[in-house]
């Protein structure tokens, strides 16, 4: 017997960026997509989070992942867009009134996020693809009982612009997570915290490579090589990691 799928739409909009995770502390899943948080199990009441400035066939919010930010208990949203160029978070009420929106930092245009525990806190930091600005990632800061504060740290720890492509693993088998960049991968030093070094290893034979960009070993000889894609175009493309 087959798998069957059924296809639900819940909303016309075209929002760049989708979380599921539970909104109101019900026990069940909802949907948070865009300006709108949709009510498991059904997803059929929609309720306002906050307004996104529109960009042409884009809104404003090129990430949604769920965080309490503030220690409440409440999942909150950590976001950012190209536009707008700013990192942001939007409070979770605990209702279903519209969530504060607080900018984290002004760091250049946002093409996505992703989020990685980089230093083994438990916590997930927050790591920005701007492409023309240099890697960073942004902690949570928590107090002495480890209670989130509200408020993120930012640590630069590239040198040069991060070109559109961005993805997290162990490429060269030390034990430690590297960078994926463009046009080569950041190497972790004794702290995760200080600058980390810039290891020109390869380019993508495109400009706007994907994000994430994937490590996976594809020929089977026990070494890392990277999966990526044309992040604006067509094209599927992987690179050999060699002795």
């Amino acid at each position: 017997m087959g798998i069957e799928f059924i296809k639900r739409k819940i909303n016309d909009a075209t929002y760049e960026a989708a979380a599921v995770f539970d909104v109101d502390g019900d026990g069940i899943k909802d949907i948070a997509c865009g300006a709108y948080w949709y009510k498991g199990p059904e997803y059929k009441q929609q309720y306002k989070i906050c307004d996104l400035t529109p960009e042409g066939e884009y809104f404003d919010d090129f990430s949604d992942y769920p965080l309490d930010v503030n220690g409440n208990g409440r999942l909150d949203i950590i976001t950012g867009g190209w536009w707008g160029q700013k990192l942001r978070w939007r409070e979770n009420p605990g209702d279903t009134g519209m969530w504060s929106v607080h900018d984290v930092d002004e760091c250049g245009c946002i093409e996505t996020i992703r989020y990685y525990d980089i230093d083994n806190c438990g916590t997930v930091e927050v790591f920005p693809n701007t492409p023309g600005g240099p890697q960073c990632f942004y902690k949570l800061n928590k107090d002495k009982t480890g209670k989130p504060m509200g408020t993120l740290t930012k640590y630069i720890i590239g040198d040069e612009p991060s070109g559109h492509g961005m993805g997290i693993g162990d490429i060269d088998g030390d034990g430690k997570v590297e960078i994926l960049l463009q046009s080569g991968y950041l190497k972790q030093n004794d702290s995760v915290y200080d600058k980390w070094t810039m290891v020109n290893a390869y380019k993508c034979s495109v400009w706007g490579a994907s994000v994430p960009m994937l490590i996976h070993d594809v020929n089977g000889d026990g070494r890392a090589d990277i999966i990526y894609g044309n992040g604006h175009g067509y094209g599927l493309f992987w690179l050999e990691q060699i002795p």
